[in-house]
C-alpha cells in the first residue's frame, strides 16, 4: 500500500481573482435590488399614507354634516381678537395661545403664545385636540409613515379654497370640485397657503410658491417615491408631483391674489 504522502493533492480552492469576482458580482447585484426594496418599503409606506388620508377626508364630511354643511377651516385662534384663523400672525406656525385649534391634534411642547411650534419634531403628547378630533378613532392618521414630525399632512387655506367655507359655496364656485386640493403630504406645520400679497386683506392668501425645488419641497415633498399623496374635496386620494399643480386645484379660477411664482390656471 502506497503511503497518503504519495498521492496527488487533487484539493483545490479559490484563487484571488475568483474571489475577486464573486465580490464584486455581489456588490453589483446589491447596487440593483437595494433602490428596489427601498423603493417597495416607500411603496408600503404610501399606501398606509393614503390609508390616512381617506379616513381623514371621512372625518371632514362628518365634521361639515354636523356644522350644518360649513367645512372645517384649518385653524381656530379665538384668543387673537379680531383674527379668528390667524392669519395675520407673520409666521403661521407660532403658538396663538391656549385656545388654539389645528383641524389636527398639536403637541404645542410647552410653548409659550407666539412662539413657535416644533411640528417638524415627533410628538411627546398631543396636549390639544384638533377639530376633527372627535371624528378618529386614532390620532395616529396625523402622522404620515414617511415624515418623522408630529403632522404629516397640511390643510389648504388658499383663498377661494374649501377651508371654512359652505359646502355650497364649494360646490358652485369650483368648476369641478372633485379637483379641488384639501390636504396633502406637508412638512413643519398642519396648515399651507403663500403669503398675503400686498394690497389684498390678511385672508386673502394664494398657494404656496414654488411648487418644486428646494423652497416647493416642505410644501409638496416627494417623499413617497418622488410623489406626494393629496386628498381631494370628494374624499379621493391621488398622487401628485409638484410640477403637476395648476392654481385651478386651488381654487376656482380668478381668484386673487396672484401666487409669487404664478402657476398655471
Amino acid at each position: 500500500m502506497r503511503s497518503c504522502r504519495s498521492c496527488p493533492d487533487t484539493r483545490t480552492g479559490f484563487t484571488l481573482i475568483e474571489l475577486l469576482v464573486v465580490v464584486a458580482i455581489i456588490a453589483i447585484l446589491a447596487a440593483i435590488l437595494f433602490p428596489v426594496f427601498a423603493r417597495s418599503r416607500e411603496a408600503a409606506r404610501a399606501t398606509g399614507c393614503r390609508s390616512n388620508l381617506h379616513q381623514i377626508g371621512t372625518a371632514l364630511a362628518l365634521y361639515r354634516e354636523d356644522a350644518d354643511g360649513r367645512n372645517a377651516p384649518h385653524r381656530s385662534c379665538p384668543d387673537l381678537p379680531g383674527d379668528p384663523h390667524g392669519f395675520r400672525l407673520a409666521q403661521t406656525g407660532l403658538n396663538a395661545g391656549p385656545n388654539e385649534r389645528w383641524w389636527t391634534p398639536t403637541d404645542s411642547r410647552g410653548t409659550a403664545p407666539g412662539q413657535a411650534i416644533a411640528f417638524d419634531l415627533p410628538p411627546v403628547r398631543y396636549d390639544r385636540p384638533g377639530l376633527l378630533s372627535p371624528y378618529v378613532r386614532t390620532e395616529g392618521i396625523f402622522r404620515c409613515p414617511s415624515y418623522a414630525g408630529q403632522i404629516g399632512y397640511g390643510m389648504s387655506f388658499v383663498n377661494g379654497g374649501p377651508s371654512g367655507r359652505p359646502d355650497s359655496e364649494v360646490t358652485t364656485s369650483f368648476p369641478d370640485a372633485t379637483r379641488a386640493l384639501v390636504a396633502w403630504d406637508h412638512a413643519g406645520g398642519p396648515g399651507c397657503a403663500g403669503s398675503a400679497v400686498t394690497g389684498s386683506g390678511p385672508g386673502a392668501r394664494p398657494p404656496f410658491t414654488p411648487a418644486t425645488g428646494a423652497l416647493g419641497e416642505p410644501h409638496y415633498p416627494a417623499r413617497h417615491n418622488g410623489a406626494f399623496n393629496a386628498l381631494f374635496y370628494d374624499g379621493h386620494v391621488a398622487i401628485r408631483r409638484g410640477s403637476q399643480l395648476r392654481d385651478s386645484d386651488f381654487r376656482p379660477p380668478g381668484t386673487p391674489p396672484v401666487s409669487t411664482a404664478p402657476l398655471p390656471p
